[in-house]
């Protein structure tokens, strides 16, 4: 180390400010606080994905002070969080991100969704914007209607969905997940955006 700086050593691994692959260092330069990097062997791509190497140039000298040395734990750490393709593109991993497509299912959003289009409809016949409920709906409406809701899906677990006021269980669980999705929006858009 000298000044802070961890000075590379030659055959280290060493990720250069600006680029996406990994480097190996060749010569160190100490007068000019300089080293010489060439992309690591282990790093060459085989096949279509070469071009993309392009943006990775060959032996060439970057001040040591954009290069930080890649360990080997981290080397393994970034390679394990990395998918590599075939057309040498990359992509982190999808761990800890949400699996929208898997959380949720094309039939709910069918349901819901007809459900939502029968309701487009107001009471003077007239359509209303799909995103209408967005405007802002107070909580108290949204949740006596919940309620409402609720003690029809209470009637129909306890086999008297023909006492419910809506008969069709489809219906009442859309009707419910509208009433949820207006609590959960009033809540979210109280925090700050990002």
């Amino acid at each position: 180390m000298t000044g802070g700086v961890v000075v590379p050593r030659v055959q280290d691994r060493v990720r250069v400010e600006g680029l996406t692959c990994l480097q190996r260092v060749t010569d160190v330069d100490w007068p000019n606080r300089r080293v010489k990097v060439a992309l690591a062997p282990e790093e060459m791509v085989e096949g279509p994905g070469r071009e993309a190497q392009q943006t990775c140039p060959g032996d060439w000298w970057a001040d040591w002070n954009t290069v930080t040395v890649v360990t080997p734990e981290a080397v393994a750490q970034t390679d394990a969080a990395m998918r590599h393709f075939s057309s040498g593109a990359t992509r982190d991993t999808a761990t800890g991100k949400p699996d929208y497509s898997g959380f949720n299912s094309s039939l709910v959003e069918q349901a819901f969704g007809q459900y939502m289009l029968k309701h487009q409809v107001q009471a003077d016949g007239q359509p209303r914007a799909a995103d209408n409920w967005k405007k802002g709906i107070p909580q108290d409406v949204y949740l006596a209607s919940l309620h409402r809701h609720f003690m029809d899906l209470w009637l129909h677990s306890e086999g008297y969905g023909d006492r419910a006021t809506n008969q069709d269980l489809v219906e009442v669980l859309c009707a419910l997940r509208f009433n949820v999705n207006g609590l959960l929006l009033l809540e979210v858009v109280k925090e700050p955006r990002a």
